[in-house]
């Protein structure tokens, strides 16, 4: 919501202050400042902060979950130089001024009090229907509950009061933006995933490739449509679902830079969430499951990336939305995954095209005058 009468302009991103703040008010004003990285109120600040471009102020908040996932996952190494768009400003500039002028610089249809929607979301994002809550502020996303199902099940399995939460959110259809992320630990007793066909079958003409040519084919094709191909007949079945191949296929999704279930790693963003996935992460090359066995490499800087880790094993439980309520908060893990792929194209398109609405103040003093003058005829 900016308002551009008589050439108001709004600070550039080198001048952002990245601040943690607490007790929202309901209408994007916080007045509890707290320390970068300590979540106790220690030394806080109050102030008011009236996070709106309304009477100048460009002030724009987001959930601290979310945007450390995001700074985590915008490879920013791989997009073009500023120098693209900003000849006059090529020189890198930090994370966080760089989404503070992405988001204050897109073009917003002028807001209506009366409309029923919700105020501080950029409609070039698909929220996966959060913004279609019915609380028409962006601290308050939920929609309407879709049924009971997760928490009847939670609360027959004799579960209560906060161990509810998990199961509520499911219910609401609501996201779970904050850590802890639980990665599962190896099971006891590992139930079948599929159907191996032991008797002899009827090789195709896959089965002629070698190994490597396969993995490539195999790294464009969906995963789920892997999975549906795999049911075709009893020799792609086995090919497919082979611990070593399906181990490898899982692993190139995992590992590779743009791979679709990257989002699985942890990041060093979220603080103590590395430390957490390693250790887990190492119980499982302990296990049996891990590949043929094999000693740990310890030459790797992450158990996630020893050729011995299963990923065969773990990546299905680790999705599975009936284990436990670890899987819930990964599942809101993967659907702000998605939503940093939206946001990597607009930086891609920032870095390319500049603002799409030119809201900054000018380089100079001469532009000024000119973009005064086209204003006032």
């Amino acid at each position: 919501m900016y308002w551009d009468q008589h050439l108001r302009r709004a600070a550039g991103g080198r001048g952002v202050e990245l601040r943690r703040v607490r007790t929202t008010n309901g209408y994007g004003g916080f007045k509890t400042i707290l320390p970068p990285l300590e979540n106790s109120d220690v030394g806080e600040i109050t102030e008011n902060t009236g996070c709106t471009s309304y009477e100048g102020s460009t002030n724009f908040f987001a959930l601290e979950g979310p945007y450390r996932y995001l700074e985590a996952w915008i490879d920013r190494a791989s997009l073009p130089p500023r120098s693209v768009a900003f000849p006059q400003d090529p020189a890198d500039m930090d994370f966080a001024g760089e989404l503070y002028e992405i988001a204050n610089s897109r073009s917003i249809v002028e807001y209506n009090w009366e409309e029923d929607r919700v105020a501080g979301y950029l409609p070039c994002i698909d929220y996966d229907d959060i913004e279609k809550g019915p609380i028409g502020y962006q601290d308050e996303f939920y929609s309407t509950r879709k049924g009971s199902r997760w928490t009847s099940d939670a609360i027959s399995q004799g579960l209560r009061g906060k161990e509810l939460v998990p199961y509520l959110i499911r219910d609401f259809n609501a996201w779970i933006c904050m850590p802890p992320d639980l990665w599962p630990s190896p099971p006891a007793v590992l139930t079948p995933l599929f159907t191996i066909f032991n008797e002899s079958c009827a090789l195709t003409h896959m089965h002629n490739l070698p190994n490597d040519l396969l993995l490539e084919i195999f790294s464009y094709v969906h995963l789920a449509d892997l999975m549906n191909l795999s049911s075709t007949c009893r020799s792609m079945r086995n090919l497919l679902t082979n611990a070593g191949t399906l181990n490898a296929v899982l692993r190139q999704a995992v590992l590779s830079r743009h791979g679709s279930l990257r989002w699985i790693l942890p990041v060093a963003t979220v603080q103590g969430e590395v430390e957490y996935a390693e250790e887990i992460a190492y119980k499982w090359l302990a296990s049996p499951y891990a590949i043929d066995y094999a000693p740990m490499d310890s030459s790797s800087k992450s158990g996630f990336n020893d050729q011995a880790f299963p990923y065969h094993v773990f990546i299905p439980i680790y999705l599975n939305v009936d284990i436990g309520i670890e899987s819930f908060s990964m599942s809101s893990r993967k659907r702000m995954w998605k939503q940093a792929q939206q946001f990597q194209e607009l930086w891609h398109e920032y870095r390319t095209k500049g603002w799409e609405t030119d809201i900054f103040s000018m380089f100079d003093e001469a532009t000024l005058k000119v973009r005064q003058a086209e204003m006032y005829g």
